[in-house]
């Protein structure tokens, strides 16, 4: 499964989730659901998948999705294999992905990602940073962190078994000058400090860098 989204206009609320998960917020007036369901999990009619032919139910199939959202929205995705990316919306985000290639821009808002095996490139502040925590963890797969110029945070980066880190970001101090930066593990400060970002990889790259102007 593909699964894209892009701004539009009005506020509210987006989740999308896969295999019959509910999410973990009970349904509003302002939330929409996106619920994909095939010969997987034979969710909805059940009379439907009498009639279904038999020799089809074993056959792979995709569905892809691109979802044109409110520009301020927050956005909840629980999805199993499948890309994913996220870009021009300004506001929370919570993404829970089993296998998946995943981008995401991220402007405001708190922020958590978590992927079992895959790739992730994430970008903070592409059109300007005004957000609050953020948690990105990956169990097995590569992590790309883009940061701004103007950043001010203080960050904890941590590679638990095989790999490494490889930070290019200028602007990262040892919060403790007695833990210096390994390539293993990064406590680190830029600027002033502010909002706590930590980032998480269990088997292998963290790469932390500028974004590029």
């Amino acid at each position: 499964m593909t699964l894209s989204f892009e701004p539009a206009m009005r506020d509210c609320k987006v989740f999308a989730y896969a295999s019959g998960r509910r999410p973990s917020f009970a349904p509003q007036i302002s939330v929409t659901g996106i619920v994909s369901f095939g010969t997987y999990n034979k969710l909805g009619d059940k009379k439907l998948w009498k009639k279904f032919p038999k020799t089809l139910l074993n056959l792979p199939f995709r569905i892809d999705y691109i979802v044109s959202v409110p520009h301020y929205c927050d956005i909840e995705i629980d999805g199993g294999k499948g890309d994913v990316t996220v870009t021009g919306v300004q506001g929370s985000l919570r993404a829970n992905l089993l296998e998946t290639n995943a981008k995401f821009e991220v402007s405001t808002g708190t922020t958590s990602i978590t992927v079992t095996t895959g790739t992730v490139d994430v970008a903070f502040g592409i059109r300007g940073w005004r957000g609050d925590a953020a948690a990105v963890q990956v169990a097995t797969g590569d992590l790309k962190v883009r940061l701004p110029s103007n950043l001010s945070a203080e960050i904890d980066a941590l590679v638990l078994r095989t790999g490494g880190i490889e930070n290019t970001f200028p602007d990262l101090k040892p919060r403790n000058r007695k833990a210096p930066f390994t390539d293993k593990a990064m406590v680190a400060k830029a600027r002033v400090g502010g909002p706590p970002m930590k980032f998480t990889v269990g088997d292998g790259k963290l790469m932390i860098e500028r974004i590029s102007q």
